[in-house]
C-alpha cells in the first residue's frame, strides 16, 4: 500500500506541476476539465486498486474543482486493527500532509500510529 500511495503522490505532483487535474479514472485521461485543463490518470484506479489493502480511493476537490486530497480506506484484508481506517494525503500550502482517521474501527490500537501522519479523531 505504501508503494501504491507513494507512486500516486509522485504522479499527482507531476500532473499538478503541469497545470492539469489528477484523476482515478483511466477513461478520463486527456479529457478537458471544467477549468479548461486536462485530466491525467494517476495510475491508481478507483474501481480496481492494485493493492489488496485499500479500497474506495477517491480524490477530493476544493470549491473551484482543483485537487485537494487523495483519500483511501484500509480494506478487510488488512489486519483487523487497521480495517476501515481512512488515510488522507492533502496538499496544504504547497506541502503534503498526511492525516488518518481510525474512528470506523472499534479494534484500533494506539500503538499502530502511522509514522509522519497526524491522528484525526
Amino acid at each position: 500500500m505504501v508503494y501504491e500511495l507513494t507512486v500516486a503522490r509522485t504522479n499527482i505532483n507531476s500532473i499538478l506541476s503541469q497545470g492539469n487535474q489528477p484523476t482515478l479514472e483511466p477513461d478520463k485521461e486527456g479529457s478537458l476539465t471544467a477549468q479548461g485543463t486536462f485530466y491525467e490518470y494517476i495510475g491508481l484506479d478507483k474501481d480496481k486498486p492494485q493493492s489488496d489493502l485499500i479500497y474506495n480511493p477517491h480524490i477530493i476537490e476544493n470549491a473551484q474543482g482543483n485537487f485537494e486530497s487523495l483519500e483511501v480506506t484500509f480494506n478487510q484484508k488488512a489486519v483487523p486493527s487497521l480495517q476501515n481506517v481512512k488515510l488522507r494525503l492533502s496538499i496544504i500550502n504547497n506541502e503534503w500532509k498526511c492525516v488518518y482517521n481510525p474512528s470506523a474501527n472499534d479494534q484500533w490500537d494506539q500503538s499502530l500510529n502511522v509514522q509522519n501522519c497526524e491522528l484525526q479523531t
